[in-house]
C-alpha cells in the first residue's frame, strides 16, 4: 500500500466532508477493528516464539496434569484423580506457579479473536440494518478508503485464524486452555466467551510437516468464524474490478500488474475461504480472479513470515484449481524464472551504472528519474518473484523454478544493490524535496539574472556601426523577465507552460540574432535554457515519486525467506568488507514490514502500537544483530591469526644486535603479514562505523557497539578456552584417604574429598603446573598484545577491555565452582539453566554433576595446588614460603604462585582464594559436624568423665599421663579423622596466606605504591577499633564482634585485592568469611586430646625449628598448627585459654614425672625416658599455633613459661 493514499485516508478522517456520501463513524469503527487485528497478529507472533516446552505434546513431566478438550466429557473424573495424589496435586501446584502468566496471556489472545470476529459480525450487521446514516455496504465499498478498510478486516481475521494454526499446535492450544480453565476454576470464572474460544482453538489436525492438509481444509476451521457472505462477496467483487490500493499507478508497465496488485491479492486469498463455495463451483469468477491476480505470481506472502503456494493450497478445491492450472504450469514456471534470469545481468549493470560514487548528484537525479524507477521497479518485481518462488511448497513447480533460476548469490547481489540504489535515491530526493522552495527561488534568480545578461549583451551591440538591432529588443527582452519572475512555486503546471512559452521565444531570438554576434548569443541562450530545463526539473520534484519509491521498494514478503541466505550474505561479508554498507541499506528497505499495521494502529490511536511496534522491531533487530554476528567473528578470526603469527612465526628482538643480522631480525614478511591483517581489521571496523546508528523500527541498531560486544565476547572465549587447556592436568587431585566419620561428618566430609585409598608418597608432574602456567601467561600475553596493536583501528580501549573480559571469564568459573558448594545446603534449588548462554562458552570444562569432579579450569587449578601442597605427602617450610617433599625437592612454591600470577593476574589469585576460602569453610563445617555429632553420641559424656579425672586446671590428676592416654584410646575411633580434617583446614590457609602475599607483591611493585600504604594504614586502624571494641566483650561466651560501618565492605574488597586481608586472622571480630558456629565448650578438650594422640609422630628439627614427621601417615605439622589456629579463632578466645591450661597441665606433669624420673634414676621405675621429647613437642607445637593465630606472647607464657620452654625445647636433638 503506498505511503500516499494512506497518509490520504489518514487526513480524511478529520474531516468528514472529505467522505461524500457517507460520514466518518464506519471508517472509524472499522479502523478500530483493523488496528487491533494488526495487534492480534503481532501478539500471536511474540507469543508462539517463546511458548513453554511444557505444553508440548512430546513433553512427559506434566503430562498427566494437562488435557486435551476429552477433559470436559468428565471434568470431575479428572479433577479427583489429581485431588487423589499427592505426588499429582503437587505436579499440578508446581504447573500453575510457574506457567499461570502464559496460560493467561494464551487464553486473552484466543478470547481477542473470537471478540474481534464478534465486534465484525456485529458492525456488519448494523451496516445492513442501516444503524449509520447514509452509508450501506454498498456505499462502503464505493469509497476508496472503505473498501481498503473492509478487505482488511476480513482478511485479517483470515490471518489470524491461519496464523494461529501454524505457529502451534493444536494439542498445545487445547492444553492450555484445559489448564487455564482449571487454574480459573470453571466456566463461570473464566468468561462468557469460553464455549467459542474452545471451538476456535480446537485442533484442526493441520501438520505443516504432512504432505495434504485434512480433508476440509480449511474451509470448514474459517467455518468457526464465519463472516456474512455478502460482505465477503462485495469485497471479492471490489479486487475483481478496482485496483483497491491504488498500486497500478506506480508500476505502469502491463508486465508489472501482479506485483502492484500483491498486496490486494493476499487480501483476496483469506477472503476467498470465507466463501469456499467460489473456491469449488465459480470457475467463471476464479479464472477472473487468478488472470488479474495470480497469473504469474502463485506464491502468496500475507503476513510476516507467512506465504501460501496456491499450487498446493487450493489443490482441493475445483474451480481454483482448474483456473489456476491454466495458467500455471511446469513449462511455464520454468519460462518465467529463465526470463527473469536473462534480465538479471542487465538489471546488475543498469544498478552498477546508478552506482558509481558520486553520480547520483543532484543534476543526475532529476534529470534521470524516469530510468532510475524504471530500473529499482525492474528489480524489485525481479526479487519478489525469485525470492517467492523459489521457496514455493508445490515439489514440481519448485524444481521448474530452481533449475532456470539464477544462482543465490546473483540474487543476493541484485538485492543488496538494490536496496543501496533505494537508499541513495531516497536520501538524495529527500534532501531535494526538503530544499525544493530555495532550490527554485534561486534558480529563478539565477534565470533572471542569465536574460538580463542577454539583454545587456544587445543593447552593447546597439553601439556597433553595422548593428542591426533596434530598441524593440529591449522591451522583449523585459517581457521574458516579468514572465519569468510571474512563475508561482506553488503551480508546477502554470511553471511547465512558463518554461514551455519562453523556450520557444528563446528559438526565436536564435534565429534573428546578428550574424556577428552568433557565437556570444548561442552561448547565453544555451545557460538560459539550461537555468529553465532545471527550474523545470524543480518544479517537477514531488512527494508522489517518494510515495512510488516506498511501494516499489516494499519488502515486507521478504520477513523470513532471507533466513536460509544468512550464511551466504555472511560470506559476502567475509569477502569484502564494503558490503556492510549495503546490508545498512537492506535493514532499512526490511522496516517496510512494520509500516502498515504501525501506521493503521497510529492511525486509531491504539494503545498497542508501542507493543506492536517492540515486536516487529524486535524481531528485525534479532535478524539483523544475527546477521552482523559475522563482522566481530571474522575480526575475531583475524585477531589469532594475528596471534599465531606473532607468537610462533616470530622472535623477539634482541636487546642487542648487529647490523649486519638487522634484515634477517626484522621479520619483514611476517610483518608484512600482520600489516595486512591490521588492515583488514581496519576495513571492518570502518565498515561498521560508516553504518551508524540505524533505527530498526522503534529499536536502534549500534553497529559499533555489535563490533565492540562480539570483540569482548571473542577475547572472553579465547582466554578461556587457552585456560581450560592449560589447566587440564594429567594428574588429577587424587580423593584423599579418611577413616570412617559419623553420619553427619561424612556428609559434610565426603562431598569434598570422597573416599579412597592413601596416595603415595611421591607426587608426580610437580614440574607441570608451572610450565603450564607459563604456556598460559605466554598465550594470553599475546592475545593482550594483539588486541593492543589493533585497538585504535577498532576505537576501544584495549588494555580496559583485556582486564575487564579476563575477570568476566574468572568470576564465571568462580561462579560455577562456588554453586558446588552451596549445594550442600540447596542441592534441590540449584539450577544452571538460567545461566546466560554467552557465560555458559566461558567455563573452562564440562557441565558438572554433584560434587563431581571440578567443571572449571579454575577448580583444577585450586584442586592441582591442594594436590601438590598434600599434607600427607609435603612438608610446608615457613622460612622456604614453599612445600618439600620427603627428599627435600620443592613440590610447590614462590615460583609457583608467581607464575600463576603472570597467567590470571590479581583477579586471578583473589578468584583462587575465594575458591579456597569456600572449601575451608566446608571443611570445618564438616569437622565440627563430626565433633556435634560424636559428642551427641555418647561421647560427651566421656569427656565429662575426664574432666572429673583431671580436675582443676591448676591441679595434676592423680593417675598423670597416662589419664589422656587412656582417653585418646577410649575414643579413637572419634579422634581419627580429626587430623585429617584439621591438617586439610590449615594447608588451604596456608595456601590462600600464599596467595595472600603475592598479591601483597603485585599490589606494591605493579599498582600504585603510595595507595597500598594509605590501605595498610587505614586497615591498622579499624583494625585498633576493632580490638577496642572486642575488648568489652571478654565476659560473653559469644566471639567478639566490632561494629559494622559503612566503610568496612568497601574496605573489606580493597583489602582482599590488595593482599593486606589475612586469611589466618579472619575471626568473627572481622568481615566474617564463614558462618558463625554455635558454641561448642568442649572443642579445646578435643583439640588437646588430637594433639597428644600425635605426639609420638614428630620430631623437633632444630635445623628448621619446627616438628618433623617421624611416622609417614602424620599431616604436616606446620598444616595442623594452622588448622588448630583457625579452628579456635572462629570462636570466643576463652576456647583458646581452656586449649593452652589443657596443654599446660599436661606439661606439669610430664615435667613432674620427668624430674621425678631424674631424681631416682631412669631405670628405677621403667619412667617413658621420650618425656623430655613430648614436652618439647607440645611446647613447639603451641608456639606454631600461637604464631599463627595470632596470639600475643604474654597469653602463652601465662600457661607455658618461657623457662620452661627453653629447657625442655634444648634438650630435643
Amino acid at each position: 500500500m503506498s505511503s500516499h493514499s494512506l497518509a490520504t485516508f489518514s487526513r480524511s478522517l478529520q474531516a468528514t466532508a472529505d467522505y461524500g456520501a457517507i460520514n466518518s463513524a464506519p471508517l472509524e469503527a472499522l479502523l478500530a477493528l483493523v488496528s487491533q487485528g494488526h495487534a492480534l497478529l503481532a501478539e500471536i507472533l511474540q507469543l508462539t516464539s517463546s511458548l513453554p516446552p511444557a505444553l508440548q505434546p512430546s513433553a512427559t513431566k506434566y503430562a498427566p496434569i494437562l488435557f486435551d478438550f476429552r477433559y470436559f466429557r468428565d471434568p470431575d473424573a479428572h479433577d479427583q484423580k489429581i485431588e487423589s495424589s499427592r505426588e499429582l496435586a503437587s505436579l499440578d501446584e508446581e504447573f500453575r506457579e510457574a506457567h499461570q502468566d502464559v496460560l493467561e496471556q494464551l487464553y486473552t489472545l484466543y478470547r481477542g479473536i473470537v471478540e474481534l470476529h464478534g465486534r465484525l459480525v456485529s458492525f456488519l450487521q448494523q451496516l445492513k440494518d442501516g444503524a449509520y446514516i447514509q452509508c450501506s455496504l454498498s456505499t462502503l465499498t464505493l469509497n476508496p478508503e472503505g473498501r481498503q478498510l473492509l478487505l482488511e478486516a476480513v482478511a485479517l481475521v483470515g490471518a489470524l485464524l491461519l496464523a494461529l494454526d501454524r505457529r502451534t499446535d493444536g494439542a498445545v492450544r487445547e492444553r492450555s486452555v484445559v489448564a487455564y480453565y482449571r487454574l480459573k476454576g470453571g466456566a463461570q470464572a473464566v468468561g462468557p466467551s469460553v464455549n467459542q474460544v474452545i471451538t476456535l482453538v480446537s485442533s484442526t489436525g493441520f501438520q505443516a510437516s504432512a504432505k495434504k492438509p485434512p480433508t476440509g481444509y480449511p474451509e470448514a476451521y474459517f467455518a468457526r468464524l464465519a463472516l456474512p457472505q455478502e460482505a465477503v462477496l462485495a469485497v471479492i467483487a471490489a479486487c475483481r474490478s478496482d485496483d483497491i490500493y491504488h498500486q497500478v499507478v506506480h508500476y505502469p508497465a502491463p508486465e508489472h500488474r501482479t506485483a502492484a496488485l500483491a498486496h490486494q491479492a493476499a487480501g483476496l486469498y483469506l477472503a476467498l475461504y470465507f466463501v469456499p463455495h467460489v473456491l469449488h463451483r465459480d470457475s467463471g469468477l476464479m479464472r477472473t480472479l487468478v488472470d488479474r491476480h495470480f497469473a504469474d505470481n502463485w506464491v502468496v506472502a500475507w503476513g510476516p513470515g507467512f506465504r501460501s503456494d496456491l499450487a498446493l493450497e487450493w489443490e482441493s478445491f475445483k474451480a481454483a484449481r482448474g483456473a489456476l492450472g491454466g495458467v500455471i504450469t511446469a513449462a511455464r514456471a520454468k519460462d518465467m524464472a529463465a526470463t527473469f534470469a536473462a534480465a538479471l545481468p542487465d538489471l546488475q549493470a543498469q544498478l552498477a551504472s546508478f552506482l558509481v560514487e558520486g553520480k547520483l548528484k543532484e543534476e543526475y537525479v532529476l534529470e534521470h528519474m524516469a530510468e532510475v524507477f524504471s530500473c529499482l521497479r525492474s528489480c524489485n518485481v525481479a526479487l519478489r518473484w525469485l525470492l517467492l518462488h523459489t521457496a514455493a511448497s508445490h515439489r514440481k513447480l519448485r524444481a521448474a523454478v530452481a533449475s532456470a533460476a539464477p544462482p543465490p548469490n546473483a540474487l543476493l547481489t541484485l538485492l543488496l544493490d538494490t536496496a543501496l540504489l533505494e537508499y541513495e535515491v531516497r536520501r538524495g530526493y529527500s534532501v531535494l524535496l526538503e530544499s525544493k522552495m530555495e532550490r527554485w527561488h534561486a534558480q529563478r534568480r539565477a534565470l533572471v539574472e542569465a536574460i538580463q545578461d542577454l539583454a545587456a549583451f544587445y543593447q552593447a551591440l546597439q553601439a556597433l556601426p553595422r548593428s542591426t538591432s533596434t530598441a524593440d529588443l529591449s522591451d522583449w527582452f523585459d517581457h521574458l523577465i516579468e514572465q519569468v519572475e510571474a512563475m508561482d512555486y506553488a503551480d508546477p503546471t502554470g511553471t511547465s507552460r512558463s518554461v514551455q512559452s519562453l523556450t520557444i521565444a528563446l528559438d526565436d531570438a536564435e534565429r534573428f540574432h546578428p550574424p556577428e554576434a552568433a557565437l556570444q548569443t548561442k552561448q547565453f541562450l544555451s545557460a538560459i535554457r539550461g537555468h529553465l530545463a532545471h527550474t523545470l526539473r524543480i518544479a517537477d520534484v514531488k512527494e508522489e515519486l517518494l510515495a512510488t519509491l516506498a511501494a516499489v521498494a516494499d519488502f515486507a514478503y521478504g520477513w523470513g525467506l532471507l533466513d536460509s541466505y544468512v550464511a551466504r550474505l555472511q560470506a559476502e561479508v567475509r569477502g569484502d568488507p564494503r558490503t556492510v554498507l549495503k546490508l545498512r541499506c537492506l535493514f532499512i528497505k526490511m522496516r517496510s514490514l512494520l509500516e502498515v499495521p504501525l501506521l493503521r494502529l497510529g492511525q486509531a490511536r491504539a494503545p498497542a502500537v508501542a507493543a506492536t511496534s517492540r515486536v516487529y522491531s524486535s524481531a528485525l533487530l534479532a535478524f539483523s544483530r544475527r546477521l552482523l554476528q559475522v563482522v566481530p567473528a571474522t575480526v575475531g578470526d583475524l585477531l589469532d591469526q594475528m596471534v599465531v603469527v606473532a607468537s610462533t612465526r616470530m622472535t623477539p628482538l634482541p636487546p642487542r644486535l648487529e647490523v649486519a643480522r638487522l634484515r634477517d631480525a626484522a621479520q619483514l614478511p611476517q610483518r608484512a603479514h600482520l600489516a595486512a591483517l591490521a588492515h583488514r581489521i581496519a576495513a571492518f571496523a570502518d565498515g561498521m562505523r560508516a553504518m551508524e546508528k540505524t533505527f530498526v523500527g522503534v529499536v536502534e541498531l549500534q553497529p559499533t557497539r555489535l563490533l565492540e560486544d562480539g570483540l569482548r565476547a571473542h577475547l572472553a572465549q579465547r582466554a578461556a578456552a587457552a585456560a581450560a587447556t592449560a589447566m587440564s592436568f594429567s594428574n588429577p587431585p587424587a580423593p584423599l584417604a579418611y577413616p570412617p566419620l559419623s553420619n553427619a561428618g561424612r556428609t559434610a566430609f565426603a562431598n569434598l574429598f570422597g573416599a579412597g585409598a592413601s596416595l603415595s608418597p611421591s607426587i608426580p608432574g610437580r614440574q607441570d603446573l608451572g610450565a603450564r602456567l607459563d604456556e598460559l601467561a605466554g598465550k594470553l600475553q599475546a592475545l593482550r598484545d594483539a588486541f593492543e596493536a589493533v585497538q585504535d583501528l577498532v576505537d576501544l580501549p584495549g588494555l580496559r577491555v583485556w582486564h575487564t573480559q579476563l575477570q568476566r571469564v574468572i568470576s564465571t568459573n568462580l561462579t560455577v565452582e562456588l554453586r558446588r558448594f552451596r549445594r550442600v545446603v540447596e542441592s534441590s534449588m540449584t539450577s544452571t539453566s538460567g545461566r546466560d548462554s554467552q557465560d555458559s562458552e566461558l567455563l573452562g570444562g564440562s557441565k558438572d554433576e554433584l560434587y563431581g569432579e571440578p567443571a572449571t579450569f579454575l577448580g583444577r587449578l585450586v584442586g592441582e595446588l591442594l594436590r601438590l601442597s598434600d599434607p600427607v605427602r609435603t612438608q610446608y617450610q615457613p622460612l622456604l614460603c614453599a612445600w618439600h617433599d620427603g627428599g627435600g625437592g620443592e613440590v610447590l612454591g614462590m615460583a609457583a604462585f608467581g607464575a600463576l600470577a603472570a597467567a590470571f593476574d590479581g583477579p586471578g589469585l583473589r578468584s583462587a582464594a575465594t575458591l579456597l576460602a569456600a572449601r575451608t569453610h566446608q571443611t570445618l563445617c564438616a569437622g565440627l559436624a563430626h565433633i556435634r555429632s560424636e559428642l551427641d553420641a555418647g561421647w560427651r559424656a566421656s569427656l565429662s568423665e575426664l574432666r572429673e579425672m583431671v580436675g582443676s586446671p591448676f591441679a595434676l590428676p592423680e593417675g598423670g599421663p597416662q589419664v589422656y592416654a587412656d582417653s585418646v584410646r577410649t575414643a579413637s575411633k572419634q579422634l581419627q579423622p580429626l587430623p585429617v580434617l584439621i591438617a586439610s583446614l590449615g594447608q588451604m590457609q596456608l595456601l590462600q596466606q600464599r596467595i595472600r602475599h603475592e598479591l601483597a607483591s603485585i599490589s606494591r611493585l605493579e599498582g600504585d605504591a603510595l595507595l597500598h600504604c594509605a590501605l595498610e594504614g587505614l586497615n591498622a586502624a579499624v583494625l585498633s577499633d576493632a580490638k577496642a571494641a572486642a575488648s568489652g566483650s571478654a565476659d560473653s561466651s559469644d566471639p567478639p564482634t566490632s561494629p559494622v560501618t559503612p566503610l568496612q565492605p568497601d574496605l573489606a574488597d580493597l583489602l582482599e585485592a590488595a593482599g593486606l586481608s589475612d586469611p589466618l586472622e579472619k575471626a568473627r571480630g572481622q568481615p566474617p568469611v564463614y558462618e558463625r558456629p554455635a558454641a561448642l565448650p568442649e572443642l579445646p578438650e578435643v583439640l588437646f586430646l588430637v594433639l597428644f594422640s600425635l605426639l609420638d609422630a614428630y620430631g623437633y628439627n632444630r635445623r628448621l625449628a619446627l616438628l618433623e614427621r617421624l611416622d609417614r601417615r602424620a599431616r604436616d605439622s606446620v598444616a595442623l598448627a594452622a588448622g588448630y589456629a583457625t579452628l579456635l579463632r572462629q570462636f570466643h578466645p576463652c576456647y583458646a585459654d581452656v586449649f593452652l591450661q589443657c596443654v599446660r597441665q599436661c606439661i606439669q606433669m610430664y615435667v613432674q614425672t620427668a624430674t621425678g624420673a631424674v631424681a631416682q634414676g631412669v631405670q628405677a621405675a621403667g619412667i617413658d625416658v621420650a618425656l623430655p621429647s613430648k614436652i618439647g613437642m607440645l611446647v613447639a607445637f603451641v608456639e606454631s599455633v600461637a604464631e599463627y593465630g595470632g596470639m600475643s606472647r604474654s597469653l602463652v607464657h601465662q600457661y607455658v613459661p618461657p623457662f620452661i620452654a627453653d629447657t625442655w625445647l634444648s634438650v630435643l636433638q
